[in-house]
């Protein structure tokens, strides 16, 4: 489901719906059982769906202290809140995205959609060829493409830790050795030997 947008005034996901007693809930506490059926249209669909909007009394959003973070426009009179035809539905699958086995497979999903945003970037989109088998040969070539693209950046990004590695390796190996000469000429001092053999 979308996320909720973030704008400076109350939308629908501020407001405590229950759908068992039918009734909405505002932020400030005022609760309404109003409401008329109207009919919208989902996406493409051609047809319209009716759905629940609720209603709350003018007199009281007037009166409302957070009437000026709740309706944004001088002309409306009070604030109504539209149900999606499968409202349940909404409610369910917003209480399934807070679960952690939802962030899970969420950050699996984001792996796949960058996987196929990859392959749109080669032209899946639209087939050069007639016939399935030329349009499937056209799908295998653009993912062995994104494939090599990906074991490449890999290798890359290999070959950047294995330089930083063998970089750390040379600056240790540089410690040691000024150490270790100043150890064998503290030693070579202190048996009185000449600094150098």
């Amino acid at each position: 489901v979308p996320k909720a947008p973030k704008r400076s005034h109350f939308t629908k996901h501020d407001f405590h719906i229950d759908l068992e007693q039918d009734r909405v809930t505002c932020p400030a506490g005022h609760t309404t059982t109003t409401y008329k059926w109207v009919k919208v249209k989902l996406g493409k669909e051609p047809t319209t769906r009716l759905t629940k909007e609720f209603i709350f009394g003018e007199a009281l959003c007037q009166m409302c202290p957070l009437r000026d973070r709740c309706i944004n426009s001088d002309t409306r009179k009070h604030k109504t809140i539209r149900f999606h035809p499968r409202e349940d539905l909404l409610q369910k699958a917003r209480a399934d995205a807070q679960t952690e086995t939802f962030k899970t497979q969420y950050r699996q999903r984001v792996v796949v959609e960058h996987s196929i945003a990859r392959l749109v970037q080669r032209g899946i989109r639209k087939s050069r060829y007639f016939g399935r088998k030329r349009t499937l040969w056209q799908l295998a070539m653009a993912a062995a493409v994104v494939n090599f693209m990906h074991i490449a950046g890999k290798m890359r990004e290999e070959r950047e830790k294995v330089s930083v590695a063998l970089s750390r390796i040379r600056f240790a190996v540089a410690e040691l050795v000024k150490n270790m000469a100043v150890t064998v000429a503290f030693i070579r001092s202190a048996l009185g030997l000449p600094a150098s053999a």
